[in-house]
């Protein structure tokens, strides 16, 4: 039986798993929520625009790109918060 890729929400929340454990990821998650809208959608896009040249799951370019909504980002600058690396 074939594998199941794993939806871009699940990709998403192990995201936020990493980048609670992982303090370099933590630090670069943290860096881009903390921009400004227009810093934060361009940085995202050239990340992704990278990422899709190195071959990288679109799983894993999707939870990226959920990051460019102001609402998302807020809120994983607050799940974040408390978890410092």
């Amino acid at each position: 039986m074939k594998e199941k890729p794993p939806t871009a929400d699940e990709v998403f929340v192990n995201l936020i798993r990493v980048a609670r454990e992982d303090a370099k990821i933590g630090k670069f998650v943290r860096a881009i929520v903390d921009m400004g809208d227009f810093d934060r959608k361009s940085v995202i896009n050239t990340f992704i625009h990278e990422m899709a040249l190195k071959g990288a799951p679109a799983e894993f370019i999707k939870a990226v790109a959920a990051l460019r909504d102001s609402q998302m980002a807020a809120q994983v600058k607050i799940l974040l918060l408390d978890h410092k690396a």
